[in-house]
Parts: C-alpha cells; structure tokens; sequence
C-alpha cells in the first residue's frame, strides 16, 4: 500500500470511478459532474456511438458542476473558449472534442 503521504490514497472512504457519457454530434452537450472531474478520454463504444469517459472520486456529499463539451468536425471553426479535448475517426469522419471554457 502506498504511504499515507501520497493524497490519491489518504481517504480510504472515496471510491474512485470511471464514467463514460455519450455525446451529441451538434450542439453543446451539458453534464453535471462531480467537481473535480477529469476527463480521461473521447472515442467510441462497441456499438460505434461517440463518448467521452470522465475519472472522477465520488464522495457522499459530491458537489456537481455543469460542464460543456461540444463536437467540432475537421475544417469546421473551432470554437472561441475552449479546450481541446481529444478526436475520434469514426470512417469516413474524423471528429474533436472541445470543452468549453
């Protein structure tokens, strides 16, 4: 077992979880997600549909936040106050994921 200074292993009471979301191709899409939600990864799933997969530690009392994620397709503008995310090529596209900001 690590040392009880390392933070990711101080409270033995938070379950650490990975969470996949499924994701509009137009529009921004709006997920409540615990606070300190991290994103970890934009694809698909076995069925071919886009997702997105957020690591976060889920506690009792989880204060939610609303974030933003939207689909950008190659050539297209890409949003003012975003992040970049990640990209998918789902034949014969080629999406990207931008968060905003």
């Amino acid at each position: 077992m690590p040392p009880a200074t390392d933070l990711h292993w101080r409270h033995v009471d938070v379950v650490k979880t990975i969470h996949k979301y499924p994701i509009a191709l137009k529009g921004n899409n709006a997920v409540d997600l615990p606070n300190g939600a991290v994103f970890r990864h934009f694809g698909t799933d076995g069925q071919g549909r886009l997702k997105f997969w957020m690591w976060f530690e889920v506690e009792t009392a989880e204060e939610l936040m609303s974030r933003s994620f939207r689909i950008v397709a190659t050539g297209d503008e890409i949003p003012k106050r975003t992040v970049y995310r990640g990209t998918v090529v789902v034949p014969p596209f080629v999406w990207h994921l931008f968060e905003d900001y």
